[in-house]
């Protein structure tokens, strides 16, 4: 009999450490236990899938607040099957990780897949996400520069955009302004 990790994915219901859940690793393996995880490792050790959907659009990461052992996190979009999972990261302490750019509305899967058969566990939520669109200003004063922008993602016609005052660096608008045929400035009241 084939066990398939999607059939019985967990939800996770929001965002921040109220909703952790903790996988139980060890076992035996359906997936990744022939050829290596999209994390580049075999994984002998169970699987499990999570389910989550993006309730804003932004760049979200996994903290894991304690491991016991190797686990490879993957997630991806659309259908829960075995192939064409993202690497978050091979982990194997707490801490942050991941940099995945998700978008409202869309339901996401997460697989932790342990590298070996011994029992361990690993607790992790899902981080807020990083809003795209704010002006940082801590590299120059280059709109094109991603290090300037949260999330570091420049923004495009899709992304409103927030300059705060204070800042190291105010963005320049001349070159910017070059091909631009619709330009909205809202203000705030100090």
């Amino acid at each position: 009999m084939f066990y398939n990790p999607c059939a019985n994915a967990i939800e996770i219901a929001g965002i921040g450490s109220g909703y952790s859940k903790t996988f139980a690793g060890g076992g035996q393996s359906a997936w990744n236990n022939t050829s290596v995880s999209a994390c580049g490792y075999y994984c002998y050790g169970g699987e499990r899938v999570y389910s989550f959907t993006a309730p804003t659009t932004g760049i979200y990461s996994i903290q894991v607040t304690s491991a016991s052992g190797y686990v490879d996190y993957m997630w991806k979009a659309g259908i829960c099957n075995s192939t064409g999972w993202e690497c978050i990261d091979d982990i194997s302490v707490p801490g942050k990780y991941g940099s995945m750019s998700w978008t409202a509305g869309t339901t996401y899967y997460i697989l932790l897949d342990d590298e070996n058969t011994t029992a361990g566990s690993h607790t992790f939520y899902i981080n807020e996400p990083e809003i795209a669109g704010i002006w940082l200003g801590t590299t120059n004063s280059n709109w094109h520069t991603a290090s300037n922008w949260t999330a570091g993602i420049i923004p495009d016609a899709s992304i409103d955009v927030v300059i705060p005052g204070g800042t190291t660096y105010q963005p320049l608008f001349k070159a910017l302004m070059q091909n631009v045929t619709t330009f909205c400035l809202r203000m705030a009241p100090p």
